[in-house]
C-alpha cells in the first residue's frame, strides 16, 4: 500500500470534488467543501509526484484515469456547458450558432437542448470559435440527448487535453508535468 498510497489518495481526492461540485443552489459549503478539498489535494500531488518518479506514461494514465473518475460530473462548476451544447445543436439543424442569440430562437418559436433559464448568456451571440463550434456539434451528434452529449464533450477534451500533456512531455520533465496532469484544479 505504502507504493499506491499516493496515487489512491489522489483518486480519493477527485471521488471527493465529484461529491462536492454541486449547483450553486445547494448551498456554501459545498463550495466551501469543494475549495477545502482542492487545497487539501496539492500535498497530495506533491507526494504522488515525490513518491511515483513517473514517466510520461505514467503521468497521461494517472491523468486520464482522474479524469475518467470525474465524466460523471454535470456542468455544476461553470454554465457554459450549456451553451457548448446548444450551439452544436443549432449547427446540427444548419443553422450558424452565431446567426441568433439563443433568446431570439426560443421567441421565434424554435426549442433547445437545454431550458434558456440554464444559459449563461442568453442574450449574447456565441463567442466560441470555429474548431470549438465542430467539437460541440460532434457531440450533440454523437450523443442525441444533452446528458450523453456532455460526457462525449468531456471525453472529447480529455483526448485534446492529452494530446496537449503528451506533446509538453517530449520538452518538460514528467514530474513537473505531473503537476498540471494531477492537479485537481486541471483535472
Amino acid at each position: 500500500m505504502k507504493r499506491w498510497g499516493p496515487t489512491v489518495s489522489l483518486f480519493l481526492f477527485a471521488v471527493g470534488l465529484l461529491w462536492t461540485a454541486r449547483e450553486p443552489a445547494s448551498g456554501a459549503m459545498w463550495r466551501v467543501a469543494f475549495v477545502v478539498l482542492t487545497l487539501g489535494a496539492v500535498p497530495c500531488v506533491a507526494w504522488a509526484i515525490q513518491s511515483a518518479r513517473p514517466c510520461l506514461g505514467q503521468v497521461l494514465g494517472i491523468a486520464v484515469a482522474l479524469r475518467v473518475v470525474l465524466l460523471p460530473l454535470g456542468p455544476t462548476l461553470s454554465d457554459d456547458g450549456y451553451r457548448y451544447l446548444w450551439d452544436g445543436s443549432r449547427t446540427l439543424q444548419g443553422v450558424s450558432p452565431y446567426a441568433d442569440t439563443p433568446r431570439e430562437v426560443i421567441e421565434a418559436g424554435e426549442t433547445g437542448p437545454v431550458l434558456l433559464e440554464l444559459l449563461n448568456s442568453p442574450d449574447y451571440h456565441s463567442v466560441y470559435p470555429p474548431v470549438s463550434q465542430t467539437f460541440f456539434a460532434v457531440a450533440m451528434w454523437m450523443g442525441g440527448s444533452f446528458g450523453v452529449a456532455w460526457v462525449i464533450l468531456k471525453l472529447l477534451f480529455v483526448i485534446v487535453e492529452m494530446g496537449g500533456v503528451w506533446a509538453l512531455g517530449r520538452h518538460v520533465r514528467p514530474s513537473l508535468l505531473a503537476w498540471y496532469a494531477w492537479h485537481p484544479v486541471a483535472v
